[in-house]
């Protein structure tokens, strides 16, 4: 995961002349990222591989913030606490939900971002016409959203990305099937081993059922996760 295999940084070089290397996870980067997506919370699946990937870059040295489109109260990420974008009163939450949040976070961008050495998308959907071209960003195509055709605006976004991040080799090629150049990676999905560690083997002696597989996906014939079922 991305914690065992270290996390991607930028060398120092002029503008989007900037390469992007494998550091190990003790280097002290001191990158200035601003890690931005729709919500933060303890649960989901897209929720939790952010919260992931915000600590992995944590303790690759980096010196993170974290914005939260949706949330309008601040919400702790390991040793960060996310800042909400969300207006608490409620018509005027309605109205940024359904119309204002992609105005209001560009502009938000313009005005704070200029400090960022690196901008990471937590979803293909925070992608903003002709912004991210203004400087070097990640961003993650986590499942469904890119899986289908993708807007023209949405292509070129991804092709000029440092980094197109996946969690699946599944979703890696579904993504080349429709963005021909940019550099797209599996970053699997993150295990926290000071919790979960591997067993001796299987723990059942039944003869007829020699070992068990555990998914943590959906195998579900029209929904699937990921997985072929």
């Amino acid at each position: 995961g991305a914690t065992d295999e270290g996390v991607h940084h930028l060398r120092s070089a002029p503008a989007r002349a900037r390469s992007v290397t494998v550091v190990d996870r003790r280097q002290e980067t001191g990158l200035r990222v601003l890690f931005v997506a729709f919500e933060w919370r303890a649960i989901g699946g897209i929720e939790a591989y952010n919260r992931h990937l915000a600590q992995s870059l944590v303790r690759a040295g980096c010196d993170v913030r974290l914005w939260g489109v949706v949330n309008d109260r601040p919400v702790g990420v390991g040793p960060l606490e996310a800042l909400p974008l969300a207006p608490r009163w409620r018509p005027a939450k309605s109205f940024y939900h359904r119309i204002n949040w992609r105005r209001l976070l560009s502009a938000r961008l313009t005005r704070e971002g200029a400090g960022c050495e690196l901008l990471v998308l937590g979803h293909v959907g925070l992608l903003l016409d002709g912004w991210a071209a203004k400087m070097h960003y990640w961003v993650w195509g986590y499942g469904q959203e890119v899986w289908t055709d993708l807007e023209e605006s949405t292509v070129r976004a991804l092709e000029g990305a440092d980094l197109v991040g996946t969690i699946s080799a599944f979703t890696e090629a579904r993504l080349r099937e429709r963005v021909a150049r940019g550099r797209i990676a599996v970053v699997n999905v993150p295990v926290d081993t000071e919790r979960f560690q591997p067993g001796g083997g299987p723990s059942t002696t039944d003869t007829e059922r020699p070992g068990v597989v555990l998914t943590v996906g959906r195998l579900q014939v029209g929904r699937d996760k990921g997985h072929r079922a």
